[in-house]
């Protein structure tokens, strides 16, 4: 197939969404589709995205175009034009921006994702709980797939290695990994921290980019400060692949107590590390988790102080939780089993595309005869 692949920025860019659509353009690519990438300008204000309508795109053959649907602003009179050209549109969506309790303008966001998912062909949807989202916005009849990532890109944590650290002594080694900005939710963390330090050791280092918002960066260091928590909190800025899973091999217990997640892959990297993985219960991380770990309420306070106290004072509870952690990596697939169920999936919808215009050129032909 001839496929374009939108995206808004860069495909490189470090985030777990950019390495999940790398991951699905490189996995396409060897399974012998060919793959345009067509980029467009990030724009941080949603109405400055609609004037992007009025570019025009690059327009090589195609046979379908999958969108991320992040860039669903700029998108409406191009997904016209191309699917008046006989090219299938299929959105691929990660999280709705309308569903994101930070999000600016939902009502408005939320209308012009339905205009969205009125003007294309199909949905492709990172988890189950982002479909069950689709449905409830306009994209209720949208043939759909569920394109689960694979977790072939990290090597799961050695039995010695895992043995060893559920038996070491000391503080308890907490870390999260991602953006450092408000609606990953670090700062609910620093309260929670604050009271268990009284009863427990515990350390949490912090993996991920501070130039999101240097505002709540400093305010962070701030809080961090006063609660006389400087030397129990570490920032070690954005990490390389590598870097990032030696420190999740060398913590104790992963947290994210983020707004929402739709299936976050700093969370899956953590199972491979074999790390009880505490997350937001809102989106569809619990799909990722299982029992390797908990999902909990993002403003929970007493169920996050709960269950870190938990592993801070039961070694053997950790070291249980451990294996299942482990485990439920297992249980993902590969990346190019990922995509091959997505490119099935688009053979279907491009399948589908073309038929309604061979019955209506059918329809034409015999009226004239």
């Amino acid at each position: 197939m001839r496929i374009g692949f939108v995206i808004c920025g860069d495909l490189e860019l470090v985030s777990g969404g950019f390495f999940y659509d790398r991951q699905i353009v490189a996995g396409l690519r060897r399974a012998g589709h060919e793959v345009s990438v067509i980029a467009l300008p990030w724009r941080k204000r949603y109405p400055r995205a609609w004037l992007d309508n009025f570019v025009r795109l690059p327009a090589p053959e195609l046979d379908v175009i999958i969108e991320d649907e992040l860039c669903h602003p700029a998108l409406w009179l191009p997904n016209r034009r191309w699917r008046r050209s006989g090219t299938a549109v299929v959105s691929l969506v990660h999280n709705l921006s309308s569903v994101q309790p930070s999000t600016r303008g939902r009502a408005i966001v939320r209308a012009g994702e339905r205009f969205h998912f009125a003007g294309v062909d199909a949905a492709i949807a990172v988890c189950r709980a982002t479909l069950d989202d689709v449905r409830a916005c306009g994209g209720g009849s949208l043939p759909a797939h569920v394109a689960l990532a694979g977790g072939d890109h990290v090597t799961p944590i050695e039995d010695d290695r895992l043995e060893r650290r559920a038996n070491e002594t000391g503080p308890l080694r907490l870390v999260f990994a991602g953006t450092v900005a408000p609606h990953k939710g670090l700062h609910r963390l620093l309260p929670i921290l604050g009271r268990l330090r009284s009863t427990f050791d515990l350390h949490l280092d912090v993996a991920g980019s501070l130039a999101s918002d240097a505002g709540y960066v400093t305010r962070l260091r701030r809080e961090v400060a006063a609660r006389g928590l400087d030397r129990a909190f570490t920032f070690h800025g954005e990490l390389g692949r590598e870097p990032l899973m030696e420190l999740l091999r060398q913590s104790q217990v992963f947290v994210m107590p983020s707004d929402r997640e739709a299936y976050p892959l700093a969370a899956l990297e953590a199972l491979a590390a074999g790390l009880p993985t505490l997350v937001t219960a809102a989106g569809g991380a619990a799909e990722l988790v299982g029992d390797g770990g908990a999902c909990l309420d993002p403003d929970d306070v007493g169920a996050w102080e709960g269950a870190i106290a938990n592993f801070a004072r039961d070694r053997h509870h950790r070291a249980v939780v451990a294996r299942r952690a482990r485990a439920r990596h297992g249980a993902h697939g590969s990346w190019a089993q990922t995509a091959r169920g997505i490119a099935g999936f688009l053979e279907s919808v491009v399948q589908a595309a073309r038929l309604p215009r061979r019955q209506s050129a059918g329809e034409t032909l015999s009226s004239r005869l």
